[in-house]
This record gives C-alpha cells, sequence and structure tokens, in this order.
C-alpha cells in the first residue's frame, strides 16, 4: 500500500468528519491518538478538521484504531488493489460509453480514463470515482 494522500470520497470524508466524536467515545485524547498512530497532534487536527487528508496508512491505522470497516472504502479498494477493473471495462462497454465520452463527462483527459480502465499505477482516485459516478447515473 503506497503513502500517498487519500482522496477525500463520501465515504472517507463522513469518517473523518467523525473521527473527533469517535475518538472522544473511545475515551482517547488527541495527544494520545497522535502517539498511537505515529502523528504529531497538529496533523491530528487537521485530520479531524478536514484540513488535510491523512496519507492512506495513517488513515488505514485511524480506521483500525476506531473499527471502521474499510472494506468497502474506495480509497481502500484502490490503494491495496481490490478494485474489480475488469468489471468496470464491462460495465463502461455495456454502457456505450467510449474513453472520449467518459473524458467529456468527467473533465479528465482521455489518458486519465485510459489509465484508470486499465489499471495503470498512474491512475488517479479522482478520475476512477468520476468514471464511477458517471456508470452509477447512466444505469
Amino acid at each position: 500500500m503506497t503513502n500517498k494522500k487519500i482522496f477525500l470520497d463520501e465515504n472517507t470524508e463522513n469518517f473523518l468528519r467523525n473521527l473527533k466524536a469517535l475518538r472522544e467515545k473511545s475515551g482517547f485524547t488527541r495527544e494520545q491518538t497522535a502517539q498511537i498512530i505515529g502523528v504529531t497532534v497538529d496533523s491530528l487536527t487537521r485530520y479531524e478538521c478536514l484540513h488535510r487528508p491523512p496519507s492512506v496508512k495513517i488513515f488505514t491505522q485511524l480506521a483500525a484504531l476506531f473499527r471502521y470497516d474499510i472494506s468497502e472504502n474506495i480509497n481502500y479498494k484502490f490503494y491495496s488493489g481490490k478494485i474489480d477493473y475488469a468489471k468496470i471495462r464491462a460495465r463502461i462497454r455495456s454502457s456505450g460509453l467510449t474513453s472520449s465520452d467518459l473524458s467529456k463527462l468527467t473533465n479528465y483527459s482521455e489518458a486519465s480514463i485510459n489509465s484508470v480502465i486499465n489499471k495503470h499505477d498512474s491512475s488517479s482516485i479522482a478520475c476512477l470515482v468520476a468514471v464511477l459516478n458517471i456508470l452509477e447515473n447512466k444505469n
């Protein structure tokens, strides 16, 4: 799993928005939580206030600490390689949309769309989310 900053999809944003409440409910101070996950108190504060997204590594540690199921989280799926790209390609084919169509609908370049479709290491989670949103709205 890479140490890139996560993309704030809806589920990730909701988890981070509730992070302070989860921490307080668990009885942890900000200092204790920061020490457990290996960040500064300032960094934890920025995560709790949505001023800066954590890295995937830190997000995963926070999820584990507060028993948040990340198995359906798009960030977890993207960075752990658990996205079914074959299924996404099949959905695109059945939708009748081309890479050019998706590019126009998402405002991402055709190269970015093809990178997501073909699961290249350089593919963008934001582009993937945009493609998935188009496919959801198409059905």
